[in-house]
């Protein structure tokens, strides 16, 4: 079971998420990011300057759609 307060734990399941939307089908692709960024930014909550988190939540956001924010 993975500890909901392991910051790295959490980006590590984003990263996993993230590059297996890659070669998802559509609706499984936008499920796996929805998953990924509420792992990431919870990760955030956790570690605010976790620079790695920041780089994996910008790729989402690129992912979907919404770089800019």
């Amino acid at each position: 079971m993975l500890d909901p307060d392991n910051a790295a734990a959490l980006v590590g399941l984003a990263v996993v998420g993230l590059f297996a939307s890659l070669s998802a089908a559509s609706d499984e692709r936008e499920a796996l990011l929805t998953k990924a960024e509420a792992s990431v930014k919870r990760a955030l909550a956790l570690s605010p300057n976790f620079a790695l988190a920041h780089l994996i939540l910008g790729n989402v956001f690129t992912f979907t759609n919404r770089a800019m924010e």
